[in-house]
């Protein structure tokens, strides 16, 4: 690792200082100028580079449920000039950050560790703020001329150096000693940042004592010598001072406590939890604690689901049962019971209640894919289609419903439509050489329609240096 972060420290001094002024067209920034366009394109080539090397979940109830809290600060926000979009990692450390151009990434490890929505509010207000607020642009900008390829994997170096296995995956071969300590954000960045997250998170209605009882975890997971606290949150500058001005506002504006409701919270970290750890020891984990809470939904809700996963559907609705007794979402509980049916060839079931939940609440992407499978089984091919490419509109980072649609349009024949659907899939879940593969596949059948032409070669080019 020594080694590789030599090397990589003398190509970006070799490449900074002794090659000429770069082509216009060669992917470099003109550190006088680091405009939004600029910005947008070393996002998503940092975007590649982290889908490539990181293990994101790709679960659509959790990556969801972040999304819809971040849309709750945007509005907050105002007009922007960058489209946000927002990421889980997984990975144990209580991290998040932002990346250039409104790509925002929160680990799994802080998710599990939030007992209120306030709590999540705050942290995704704070990184948005550091966006909008062009902290890292501005940093950019007193650089000297990289390459896009260069520059995305400096600051995969300074996010992701430290704290957690995934991080050390990116940061490893990226991590750029010379780069990365201009790149940090300074006191005055971090308080300002704070302010006007403090004043967004208070404008969605939130608590922003949540806040505070984050800074409080991370500094007492810091105490702990926490290894899950990635190398730039231990030197985060003045904890304690953001803690205390943030007190003091509070203070100051007579701050009402706001009672959050922790529902959708707890369902996603239910989903969560399934992404990161094996179903019996999750029941054994939350079996023992529902001896001591008998009466938390939430606990009967995962242990329905951890047998779900091992494909024991008795067992799981009894729990779902239980669940519904204590006030856990309709529509979810029919949904889950519609999941249960299907995998159990009961489809007429399977339909009815896919349906009713789907109706209920249509933001739930994976009762949306199981509905879509529900038609596929039962012979309505047509409006399997309409219902997956639907999925894929109002969640285009959701990789299933790309592999289904391209094993229906694989016993089609639309041979160019079923690689175009499966390069997707394997796009959005980090096998990039397969995507590629199968991308460059579907441009050899010449039925394709040339805006979907286009986009293959835009998304070609993209991958180009990541692959």
């Amino acid at each position: 690792m020594r080694i590789i972060t030599i090397l990589t420290v003398v190509v970006l001094i070799l490449e900074s200082l002794m090659y000429g002024p770069p082509e216009a067209d060669a992917g470099v920034f003109n550190a006088a100028s680091f405009s939004p366009d600029e910005e947008r394109a070393l996002g998503k080539k940092f975007l590649l580079m982290v889908e490539s090397r990181l293990p994101l979940i790709t679960d659509p109830d959790v990556v969801s449920y972040v999304e819809k809290l971040g849309r709750k600060i945007l509005a907050q926000a105002g007009p922007q000039f960058f489209d946000y979009k927002f990421y889980v990692i997984r990975d144990e450390a209580l991290n998040a950050f932002a990346a250039p151009s409104g790509l925002v990434f929160v680990h799994s490890g802080m998710l599990e560790a939030m007992d209120d929505e306030s709590e999540l509010a705050g942290i995704l207000a704070h990184e948005v703020a550091h966006v909008v607020a062009r902290h890292i642009a501005r940093r950019i900008e007193r650089m000297q001329k990289l390459s896009l390829i260069t520059m995305a994997g400096v600051l995969a170096g300074v996010f992701l150096g430290g704290g957690g296995k995934a991080a050390e995956a990116v940061a490893s071969g990226a991590l750029a000693a010379t780069s990365t300590l201009s790149l940090k954000y300074s006191r005055e960045d971090e308080e300002e940042a704070d302010r006007m997250a403090f004043k967004w998170v208070q404008g969605a209605g939130y608590d922003v004592r949540g806040m505070i009882n984050t800074f409080k975890k991370i500094r007492r997971y810091r105490f702990l010598g926490s290894p899950t606290i990635p190398s730039y949150m231990t030197t985060h500058p003045a904890l304690e001072e953001r803690i205390g001005y943030l007190e003091d506002l509070i203070l100051a504006r007579s701050t009402p406590v706001v009672k959050g409701d922790t529902a959708e919270l707890r369902r996603c970290q239910v989903r969560l939890s399934l992404a990161m750890k094996s179903p019996a020891r999750l029941r054994e984990k939350w079996e023992a604690e529902l001896n001591k809470n008998p009466e938390d939904p939430y606990l009967y809700y995962g242990i329905a689901l951890t047998y779900q996963a091992e494909k024991q559907y008795g067992q799981a609705n009894g729990y779902l049962d239980q669940a519904a007794s204590l006030g856990v979402s309709r529509s979810v509980l029919q949904g889950e019971r519609g999941i249960n049916a299907f995998a159990e060839g009961k489809l007429s079931e399977a339909l009815v209640l896919l349906k009713q939940s789907v109706e209920d609440d249509p933001a739930v992407a994976r009762f949306r894919l199981y509905l879509a499978r529900t038609y596929k089984e039962m012979g309505q091919v047509e409006e399997a289609v309409r219902s997956l490419e639907r999925i894929e509109q109002d969640f285009p980072d959701y990789a299933e419903p790309y592999y289904h649609l391209g094993l229906i349009y694989g016993g089609r024949k639309e041979n160019g439509l079923a690689q175009y659907n499966l390069g997707m899939y394997y796009k959005l879940t980090g096998e990039h050489q397969s995507a590629v593969t199968h991308l460059k596949q579907a441009l050899q059948d010449k039925a394709l329609s040339p805006g979907k032409r286009k986009e293959i070669q835009e998304i070609l080019e993209d991958m180009k240096d990541i692959s």
